[in-house]
């Protein structure tokens, strides 16, 4: 209770854009989003554009990881204006079987159906008609069988970097009272990447609201040393925070009494953990067991990472995996075979044949021979630089004891090919 008092003198926002029964989210108040209209996208109109650039297709980089995607670097230049496609969701299949990818970037990807995803074959780029969101990701939700698709955007800033924040959209028009947090407070943080999670659920892009679910999100603090740390939350059915629930913070930067080497950002400006996607895995020795990726350190250097939190136990703590001491890097082998620094924000899935994927992002250092990654020196301009998606096949299993046992499947010494990837189309 204690610390749901300090939460709720902070200005933490939702930000969503769905279409939902009226009898289920009764109409907020009229409230005046002239300022705030381009934040506004009917859902109706996602996919509707008529500026699809086609013919779009990734490569093959060894045996078992695809590069997705394959954006345009500095000495190259680009008439559709798209730059990148970052900080993936889950793969979200269509009733009519096509794999959409969304996540941070002015528009998402969409295959024709898995067999063209799973090969990283031909894509679709499909423009959202707003611009600068984060970590978007599309879910269905299910009500009384009536199945409601909605597109979430959990991060934008509609003036500066600190109003960050996640929204709620109702009937058109910005909600005026904010899930949960006072905007009234000045609170110079900023809060992003929310994802819902519901145990129990076969699909992780499904939601039935009338099953208990969570809201993971992170949540940054400070004024001139930023700390980013992954907190969680129950929802009701209406999509609100349930009365009097605190925050939970599930993982935080601190291992005893001094920080995560790996949660450092590299020029001092303070420690990050963000991009937690929760997934459900069973065990045929543990059973039901909630795992959440992410990644730490700075997004623009070679120190970021590909981690894992694992709770092991229904009530328990979540525990980073780690490596001598420190927090583990799934990413080091891909890193050791190919120039990507950057190569973070994990999400796992599974896929319709029973085996597990991973899906995240990174910067390809061959685009770019100029930069310096071992740092974010100050000025650079982070939108020259533009990320690819990939994935990578994994194992992943978790023994009678609860020790977690994931592997990048990459048993290739070296590149098979860095051919673009040919598929018939």
């Amino acid at each position: 209770m204690a610390y749901l008092a300090e939460w709720q003198k902070r200005s933490v926002f939702f930000f969503f854009l769905f279409l939902l029964p009226t009898q289920l989210l009764p109409k907020d108040p009229e409230v005046n989003v002239e300022d705030l209209k381009t934040c506004i996208i009917p859902v109706a109109e996602i996919g509707r554009s008529n500026n699809k650039i086609e013919q779009n297709h990734g490569k093959i980089l060894a045996q078992g990881l695809i590069q997705l995607t394959i954006p345009p670097s500095l000495s190259e230049s680009r008439t559709d204006g798209f730059r990148e496609l970052a900080d993936p969701s889950p793969p979200f299949i269509t009733d009519d079987g096509h794999v959409e990818i969304y996540g941070t970037g002015d528009f998402y990807i969409r295959y024709k159906n898995w067999e063209e995803f799973d090969r990283g074959g031909f894509y679709e780029i499909i423009p959202f008609p707003i611009k600068g969101c984060w970590d978007v990701r599309k879910y269905r939700l299910i009500h009384d069988d009536r199945k409601i698709e909605i597109i979430f955007i959990a991060g934008y800033a509609p003036t500066t970097w600190e109003s960050r924040r996640l929204y709620i959209i109702r009937n058109g028009a910005l909600s005026p009272i904010p899930i949960f947090g006072d905007p009234t407070t000045g609170w110079k943080g900023h809060s992003y990447g929310g994802n819902f999670f519901q145990s129990g659920t076969s699909d992780p892009n499904t939601i039935y609201l009338d099953r208990p679910f969570d809201l993971y999100f992170e949540m940054v603090e400070g004024d001139t040393s930023h700390i980013t740390e992954e907190f969680r939350i129950p929802m009701n059915k209406d999509l609100k925070v349930k009365e009097n629930a605190p925050a939970e913070k599930i993982f935080g930067i601190m291992k005893g009494s001094k920080p995560y080497p790996a949660t450092q950002r590299t020029d001092g400006r303070g420690y990050l953990a963000e991009g937690g996607r929760p997934f459900e895995f069973t065990s045929a020795h543990h059973g039901s067991t909630v795992i959440v990726p992410l990644s730490t350190g700075d997004f623009f250097t070679d120190s970021y990472t590909t981690a894992v939190l694992v709770n092991r136990h229904k009530n328990g703590p979540f525990l980073a995996e780690e490596d001598g001491g420190d927090i583990k890097d799934y990413g080091h082998k891909i890193k050791n075979l190919f120039p990507f620094a950057g190569l973070g924000r994990p999400v796992i899935y599974l896929r319709p044949d029973g085996e597990y994927e991973m899906m995240l992002h990174g910067y390809n250092k061959s685009a770019f021979p100029a930069r310096d990654w071992s740092t974010w020196k100050n000025g650079v301009d982070t939108s020259q630089f533009n990320r690819s998606l990939l994935k990578q096949k994994i194992h992943i299993e978790i023994d009678a004891a609860g020790k977690l046992d994931l592997r990048l499947l990459l048993n290739t010494p070296k590149p098979i090919s860095h051919e673009p990837l040919v598929v018939a189309h």
